[in-house]
């Protein structure tokens, strides 16, 4: 038997999954030999227990629990999460899955192929761009909890802060143009951050509703509609979008968590804690 342990609420993981694995390629390896600069670098490989590193691969090998990696969208979520991961190429297993994380071209727009036929693999970015909700804002006040609290606010150089936000706010004269990324980025980097929104001059980072408050309109549907288009027409883009577009998915074994609390010594000792291993 398995325990799961799953990283991002679940009311993000709900908004970002339908709207991924539209980008994904089926059949198809990426930055393989057939591209003009060569092989895409290799940051990392994830196998199932039991497979036994590959020969020709000197980097960083894992083996990890089977469940983590039994679909390319984990394997994604994998690639999302490493800070310098572009694009992902998933292998189905034979008995055993892999995951290979890689780190993308210099110049991308001059390497191609970017994508090659290879039977059983899947391929893609790190993030769909489906993940982003355009010309939507999120956790309004058109949802029927309220209002989601913003965590801070980010301004581009130049701009005037807003009279009516008192909490943290921050201008990064490096910013000139905003872009989803970097506000995704900021938002993803930030622990209360759930979802963000950005305008063109500023990025929201917003803290997902509290379980009290979801609890409390779970009987009339919940904290809905999660984004909507803004009441009033904006002469400028706009797009929100959850902290990440995937959620990263990690399996313990029962055997696993019982030594963690022998060690720990946690067993008929509830005010302790220890880390998840």
């Amino acid at each position: 038997m398995l325990a799961k342990v799953a990283i991002m609420s679940s009311l993000g993981l709900a908004s970002a999954g339908s709207h991924t694995a539209a980008c994904l390629q089926q059949d198809m390896d990426v930055g393989g030999g057939t591209n003009s600069c060569g092989y895409m670098g290799t940051i990392a490989i994830f196998a199932g227990m039991g497979e036994a590193k590959y020969d020709w691969f000197d980097g960083y090998f894992k083996n990890v629990a089977a469940e983590d990696i039994d679909s390319a969208e984990k394997c994604q979520a994998m690639c999302e999460a490493h800070p310098e991961c572009t694009h992902f190429a998933w292998a189905a297993p034979d008995p055993q899955a892999d995951c290979t994380l890689k780190a993308g071209y210099a110049t991308p727009d001059t390497c191609t192929p970017l994508y090659e036929a290879l039977a059983g693999s899947v391929a893609g970015p790190a993030k769909c761009a489906s993940c982003m909700m355009e010309e939507m804002d999120v956790g309004g006040e058109f949802n029927a909890c309220g209002f989601m609290d913003n965590v801070a606010i980010y301004a581009k150089h130049g701009v005037e802060q807003q009279s009516w936000y008192k909490g943290y706010y921050v201008v990064l004269h490096d910013v000139m143009t905003w872009t989803t990324d970097r506000c995704q980025s900021l938002c993803s980097s930030n622990p209360e951050c759930a979802y963000f929104h950005m305008s063109e001059e500023h990025c929201y980072l917003k803290a997902d509703y509290s379980a009290e408050k979801q609890a409390e309109f779970a009987g009339s549907g919940g904290c809905v509609p999660l984004y909507n288009a803004f009441d009033v027409e904006r002469e400028f883009k706009f797009v929100s979008g959850p902290a990440h577009c995937l959620e990263v998915e990690h399996h313990v074994s029962c055997g696993a968590l019982k030594e963690v609390y022998r060690n720990g010594m946690c067993c008929g000792a509830p005010s302790k804690m220890v880390a998840m291993p």
